[in-house]
């Protein structure tokens, strides 16, 4: 009998090789999503924490207004996997938002292929400033696009409609 140990070495192996095998390439850019995929980005935003709650409505009207939206998805099933958006004023600021990758298709380059399309995008390259907000164990990611801290005496300020108010 083997440990389970073992059995979960096997799949965790089984698991890299099936994401290494599936490459960003393998994917297709999108830029507008159907009503089967905004229904996929609503499961998408089930399973992460900042995301959890968000509402099939809700997610209609933030598409509506998203200007500038990408994605990919599975060439085959049309299935989105991966998912940013931005706003913009397209000369002073950008910002992205939602940056998600389907859990079965992280570590396959997949990431890396959406921001790379968020800052080649024509639409965004006179844009003065591109930003985003991210984890700290996330900011050396973004460093590959020339993304940093900024050294600046700014506070990130929130009014929340969902959290609780400081008195």
């Amino acid at each position: 009998m083997m440990p389970i140990s073992g059995v979960l070495a096997d799949t965790m192996d089984s698991q890299d090789a099936v994401r290494e095998s599936r490459q960003a390439a393998d994917f297709t850019a999108i830029a507008q999503l159907s009503d089967a995929q905004v229904d996929e980005l609503y499961q998408l935003y089930q399973r992460e924490w900042w995301s959890q709650g968000r509402q099939p409505d809700d997610i209609c009207r933030m598409l509506a207004h998203s200007d500038e939206v990408f994605g990919f998805c599975e060439p085959r099933t049309g299935r989105l996997v991966a998912f940013a958006r931005v706003l913009t004023d397209y000369v002073y600021r950008a910002t992205v938002y939602d940056v998600i990758v389907a859990k079965s298709c992280r570590g396959s380059g997949l990431g890396r292929r959406l921001v790379e399309a968020i800052v080649s995008c024509p639409q965004l390259q006179s844009v003065e400033r591109i930003q985003l907000d991210c984890r700290p164990e996330l900011v050396e990611f973004y460093a590959k696009w020339g993304f940093h801290e900024t050294q600046l005496s700014l506070h990130t300020l929130v009014r929340s409609q969902t959290c609780e108010q400081p008195n």
